[in-house]
């Protein structure tokens, strides 16, 4: 994780454990070759036998933001005038 987002991610996790949401959100991560890449964080938590246990998955939306990308540009290229 980039240095810049540390901070927001421990706050964002403290809050998850106090019991807020736990909704999917993006920011950007750190691939092990030094680049960053965007991704979309999400996070459960259950309880099983008096004991809370948590999973994350982390999904590389690279290719989402180059659609996404492709598509304004798009829409601005055809846009009535």
């Amino acid at each position: 994780m980039p240095e810049r987002f540390r901070e927001a991610h421990g706050v964002y996790l403290m809050n998850g454990l106090k019991g807020s949401h736990w909704d999917a959100f993006e920011l950007a991560g750190l691939h092990k070759g030094g680049r960053e890449l965007p991704l979309e964080l999400s996070f459960a938590e259950y309880t099983f036998e008096g004991k809370r246990f948590f999973t994350g998955i982390a999904r590389d939306i690279s290719e989402r933001k180059r659609a996404e990308q492709a598509l304004r540009e798009s829409e601005g290229v055809y846009a009535p005038v």
